[in-house]
């Protein structure tokens, strides 16, 4: 059992505007094609369970529908719950920005507390 969830939430797609600034690069001032941007990305949710296992974590729940989906990592410790989401946001960030991804840390397991 766990404390603390914290879910990836991605969307399928943003908007226009939104994948157009996030192609102007991470500076603002770098140029990138939309092809370069999604080359760089590939397969979101792919990506993303990819990188927590890199981090040497293990998604404990995941789902999806037509417009979102989500992968979970638990915790047991809060600070060890914000050190990885401050490494999930750092590696996602130009995903944020484009609203294609969001993150949640959230109370879980009530018995647990």
């Amino acid at each position: 059992m766990s404390k603390w969830m914290c879910d990836v939430v991605g969307k399928q797609k943003a908007s226009e505007e939104a994948m157009k600034n996030v192609c102007e690069g991470y500076d603002g001032i770098t140029e990138k094609t939309l092809e370069t941007f999604i080359g760089e990305r590939g397969n979101l949710p792919t990506n993303v369970k990819e990188y927590i296992k890199e981090l040497g974590y293990k998604w404990s729940d995941s789902g999806g529908g037509t417009c979102s989906w989500h992968i979970g990592v638990p915790f047991n410790d809060y600070i060890e719950a914000c050190a990885y989401l401050s490494k999930m946001v750092i590696k996602f960030h130009s995903a944020i920005k484009a609203g294609l991804l969001k993150f949640k840390l959230m109370t879980w397991t009530p018995e647990d507390w």
